[in-house]
């Protein structure tokens, strides 16, 4: 039902479901993590510009703010 209403075949996305993560996905689940990391280990008082410093600057991590 929900294939018919996506216009996908069935086949299409039980193909897409199984497929591993790719590695724009992988890279982003990890940067994830560093940035949870930073953020926890600075007791919550980090935002985004010196999350971006200390990926930048402390893990050599060239990324958009």
């Amino acid at each position: 039902m929900a294939c018919r209403k996506l216009l996908v075949s069935r086949s299409g996305y039980y193909e897409w479901a199984r497929r591993a993560p790719s590695a724009r996905q992988v890279a982003d689940q990890a940067l994830s993590g560093m940035i949870t990391r930073i953020h926890y280990e600075s007791r919550g008082t980090y935002g985004a510009p010196r999350v971006h410093a200390e990926l930048r600057l402390g893990f050599g991590v060239r990324v958009g703010r």
